[in-house]
């Protein structure tokens, strides 16, 4: 038990960083601040969200809690294809682009098993875990047809990134509505951040692919 208190703290720790760092790299770029701090806060935020998705492994196995391993691997699959469209400015498809597409499709499948047999057993998880499951699987074909096309390149990586960092965001304030507010029914809290911020993401990401100005974000 003593192990389990202790990832949890590192678990929340790392919710809470990952959650202030993404803010901050928000901030950054629609501010017009240094691009370094923008790149320090996003750096920050994909680091603590690796220590999010570590610490919820041994945490899920201890706790049979295939939900939060399941959600564990979809937030972390979107910080990490959201840095690495930042890191990979040329595009170009790499082995591990592709490991995280095959895992992320793996962990989809597992989200629609997962939450019919919650349905099953009367409980409404089950329409969360399915949720995140079909975006999990249209991130997961889109992402598909983009690298055999070549990658992402010019604004469609810019707006890649954007967008897949800002959805890993919605993991986080997910985890952190949930664990301080309650609402009946407890599915729609668990849907809330993502209902809310998705179409911030779209409207967002479309403005950068038609080169919009929005401080910063086309120019770099």
């Amino acid at each position: 038990m003593a192990v389990f208190d202790s990832l949890l703290m590192v678990h929340i720790c790392a919710g809470f960083l990952a959650l202030s760092s993404a803010i901050g790299a928000v901030a950054t770029k629609t501010f017009d601040a240094p691009h370094s701090w923008h790149k320090v806060f996003g750096t920050t935020y994909f680091y603590a969200m690796l220590i999010i998705f570590l610490t919820a492994i041994p945490m899920a196995i201890m706790h049979s809690g295939e939900f939060l391993f399941l959600v564990a691997i979809f937030g972390f699959y979107l910080a990490f294809s959201g840095w690495r469209a930042a890191r990979n400015r040329q595009g170009i498809p790499q082995k591990s682009d592709w490991a995280a597409l095959w895992i992320m499709g793996l962990g989809a499948i597992a989200m629609f098993g997962y939450g019919v047999l919650l349905l099953m057993a009367d409980s409404g998880f089950g329409i969360v875990i399915i949720v995140f499951g079909g975006i999990a699987s249209l991130l997961v074909v889109s992402g598909w047809k983009r690298l055999r096309a070549g990658g992402f390149k010019g604004r469609e990586r810019i707006a890649r990134h954007v967008g897949m960092m800002l959805g890993g965001t919605i993991a986080t304030t997910t985890a952190f509505v949930v664990t301080n507010f309650e609402v009946e029914p407890a599915w729609l809290l668990w849907l809330g951040p993502t209902i809310v911020i998705t179409p911030v993401i779209t409207w967002w990401t479309r403005k950068i692919k038609r080169g919009d100005p929005i401080s910063g974000l086309v120019a770099n």
